[in-house]
């Protein structure tokens, strides 16, 4: 059996950058058992014809 694992995303803001891209920062907290990560986390976002699509993903581990 596998151990549960949660994920839970903190400190989360959304910045418009006008009516065509948006880029969402975030601190993301991971669990998998009594194992835990955290990393820094942004997100570009791009509206097309069929409507809202992520570009870019950048994450920075912290250590």
């Amino acid at each position: 059996m596998w151990p549960e694992h949660r994920s839970q995303a903190h400190d989360v803001v959304l910045k418009r950058l006008g009516d065509a891209a948006a880029v969402i920062t975030y601190k993301v907290m991971s669990a998998m058992g009594e194992e835990t990560q955290s990393w820094y986390a942004s997100t570009a976002y791009g509206r097309t014809p069929d409507g809202w699509r992520a570009v870019l993903r950048h994450e920075t581990w912290i250590c």
